[in-house]
């Protein structure tokens, strides 16, 4: 197998995923393809929300012969290519996808140049609602251009600057202030336009992200220290407890021995008796 480099002016050059060519090597003639790898995406930025920049390689030099999928969803419109190593879109222009992109949470992506797919590269969208910024709504008749409208989230915040970056009345965006934390979860969020509120009875809650934690909710030292100490001191406690106990039976163990060695033993002894023989006394009388 032999491998050639090729600039990337030629490359651009080429149309197609699959391409025939002609390899003459003096006058011998060899007929082969040129194929390109797949899809390969290196990174991916993203400027305000909405344009999106693919980088990488592989991805053709036609945008008709691309599909870009986000999340899942296909049909993703696009705006531009820079040939085999760039896709542009506008996220404006696909809605259905544009809440991904104003919220936290993972974003995946996948490009596909004819049938030739890529693998999926994710990137972590962030945001900091709780130092205020961009909330974005979605419902429906959330029309706000050129009309009275008031947004309020909580009992306490307004939700100002509002537009919609797509003109089906869909999406509204405005802007939240800096909030207090300790009110920042379950807020209930009510739209009013020309006068017309939204549902009271609305289930839409909107959270703020949770603060950081920034060392003051720690367990003290001293608080995981000493538990520590006392367990370290009961065992140690409980070691030398056993080992007197043990030490106590061993000496009472050898004192018994050494008093049984003290007492003496008991003798047989085998006493007789010689009872000394009778002598007969004769008494004479005269």
């Amino acid at each position: 197998m032999s491998f050639y480099k090729i600039g990337s002016a030629l490359t651009q050059l080429i149309t197609t995923r699959i391409t025939p060519i002609m390899i003459t090597i003096r006058t011998l003639q060899f007929e082969s393809a040129f194929e390109f790898t797949a899809p390969l995406i290196t990174a991916v930025t993203v400027t305000n929300s909405t344009q999106v920049a693919i980088k990488g390689s592989s991805f053709g030099s036609k945008i008709k012969d691309i599909t870009v999928s986000i999340n899942g969803k296909r049909g993703i419109a696009l705006s531009s290519l820079k040939s085999h190593t760039q896709i542009n879109l506008d996220v404006l222009k696909t809605p259905s996808i544009y809440h991904a992109f104003v919220q936290a949470g993972k974003i995946s992506f996948m490009v596909t140049v004819l049938s030739n797919s890529s693998t999926l590269y994710s990137i972590t969208n962030m945001c900091n609602s709780s130092d205020g910024g961009a909330v974005t709504i979605t419902g429906k008749f959330l029309d706000v251009n050129a009309t009275e409208y008031a947004i309020a989230i909580g009992t306490q915040y307004q939700c100002t600057n509002a537009s919609n970056p797509v003109k089906d009345g869909t999406i509204l965006v405005c802007i939240m202030p800096k909030v207090n934390t300790s009110e920042s979860a379950n807020q209930t969020v009510s739209v009013t336009i020309n006068g017309m509120a939204s549902s009271k009875n609305s289930s839409v809650l909107f959270s703020y992200n949770l603060p950081k934690d920034d060392g003051s909710s720690k367990v003290p030292v001293v608080a995981i220290v000493v538990p520590i100490v006392l367990v370290v001191v009961l065992v140690a406690a409980a070691i030398v407890l056993v080992i007197f106990i043990r030490k106590r039976r061993v000496d009472n163990k050898n004192r018994f021995k050494s008093h049984k060695k003290e007492i003496p033993k008991p003798h047989n002894h085998n006493v007789s008796h010689n009872a000394s023989s009778s002598q007969k006394v004769d008494l004479s009388v005269s």
